[in-house]
């Protein structure tokens, strides 16, 4: 394993966390409640293992292909989010992998996921429910309006355990709108009472811990050298 990569990896997470930290001092939050999501999309198995060797406890990937080839002999003791559009062909295949899908979208793939649950015996199974905060047509994510009907199905499914929402901002928004589209989000996670958010990415996650957010899915800004 790479000594460099490692420096690099320790360093980028020492200024996340710092920043981190600040932010959370300005608006009175607690940084300790702040989950670090590493997102390894498109990183080796050895910067897989290299962020884990980090103190990182929770890992994301949105490709079940990608995560099958470098996730395999990683610690039990770490999280792996699943982050991406699911297809409802390889939920079964997810659910092997992941221990946290963070992507459900859909009443179609919340049904196709508590079907594949229930076969293995599994409850409390960890879910988010990903809301398309920026209602692009492009963007994966339950509109706004039918977000209902999906927790209402999770929550009578002892399969599931509902952790909380999450989105992604809009491409190229500006920071107003991309605040006004966490807000929204958070506001929408409040009115369920749900413990968990997760919003904000390498680039806006000052922002989305700005307006609530509880979980950072962070990528690109952990592995660069800068």
């Amino acid at each position: 394993m790479s000594e460099n990569l490692n420096l690099i990896i320790e360093e980028n997470l020492k200024k996340i966390n710092e920043s981190i930290q600040s932010i959370c001092s300005k608006i009175g939050c607690d940084s300790r409640k702040i989950t670090i999501v590493a997102v390894t999309k498109k990183q080796t198995r050895q910067a897989v293992e290299a962020v884990i060797k980090s103190g990182v406890d929770n890992i994301g990937e949105n490709r079940v292909q990608q995560a099958e080839q470098k996730y395999q002999n990683i610690p039990p003791e770490i999280s792996k989010h699943f982050i991406g559009h699911l297809q409802t062909n390889k939920v079964n295949k997810c659910l092997e992998i992941f221990g946290v899908i963070q992507s459900i979208d859909s009443l179609k793939l919340a049904k196709k996921i508590k079907l594949s649950l229930a076969r293995k015996g599994i409850s409390k199974y960890p879910v988010f429910v990903q809301v398309n905060i920026s209602q692009e047509d492009q963007k994966f994510g339950a509109p706004p309006d039918r977000v209902d009907e999906i927790i209402s199905y999770i929550g009578e499914s002892e399969e599931f355990n509902l952790r909380g929402l999450m989105g992604i901002s809009g491409l190229g928004a500006s920071t107003s709108e991309i605040r006004k589209q966490f807000a929204f989000l958070y506001k929408l996670n409040q009115h369920y009472s749900l413990a968990e958010l997760s919003m904000g990415m390498s680039d806006d996650y000052v922002l989305a811990i700005e307006q609530g957010s509880t979980m950072v899915r962070i990528g690109r800004i952990i592995f660069e050298s800068r």
